[in-house]
């Protein structure tokens, strides 16, 4: 593999840990080539959250499992340890920061941006059940009681939830983010295209 291991194509197993001495942060692995699992990178995650000012150990600590699963979420999509902590670093509070290029392709017409996202908004406030199924279910009936494709809402929630167009699956990411958080930055960006 080269002395360059990246995430998404080596293992971390218990008992091997990860290079924490040089720049950039890699993770070492074993001979299978299998992926780490959250729970195993979490390890070396935690403090490289507290340094980033994302969240402190003790915070980590607490939400262990969900933690484990939000690593399993980005892990794919990240080559190195500092660029798995910048891929989670929307799923804890803070500001979003909109990608102009997204921003211009989904949300180009801003009242009807503004409109699906507050029409997004109510639906999701009454769900008893906050799981990946459900909210799929949720967003679905509003697309259709809206007469638009899902995608119309998806990409400009996306967007709203994550500051990009580009995103683990949507439902995990509402799942993982929760119900709070989700309102809170639905409702950031409606203010963010009303005032633009």
């Amino acid at each position: 593999m080269g002395s360059n291991p990246t995430l998404s194509a080596i293992a971390i197993t218990t008992g091997l840990g990860l290079d924490h001495g040089a720049q950039p942060r890699r993770l070492a692995g074993d001979r299978d080539g299998e992926l780490a699992t959250g729970a195993q990178i979490a390890e070396s995650v935690r403090p490289l959250l507290d340094e980033a000012g994302i969240a402190a150990p003790e915070q980590s600590d607490a939400r262990a499992e969900w933690l484990a699963r939000l690593l399993d979420s980005v892990k794919l999509r990240a080559k190195t340890l500092p660029e798995m902590v910048q891929r989670a670093r929307l799923f804890f509070p803070g500001p979003v920061q909109y990608e102009p290029d997204a921003v211009a392709k989904h949300w180009k017409d801003r009242p009807a941006a503004a409109e699906r996202l507050r029409r997004l908004r109510a639906a999701p406030e009454d769900l008893t059940d906050w799981g990946e199924a459900a909210l799929e279910a949720q967003l679905l009936a509003s697309a259709e009681l809206m007469g638009i494709g899902a995608g119309k809402l998806i990409r400009p929630l996306r967007l709203a939830l994550s500051g990009s167009a580009l995103s683990p699956g949507i439902f995990e990411v509402m799942h993982l983010l929760g119900r709070e958080l989700v309102l809170r930055r639905i409702d950031d960006a409606i203010a963010h295209r009303s005032d633009a």
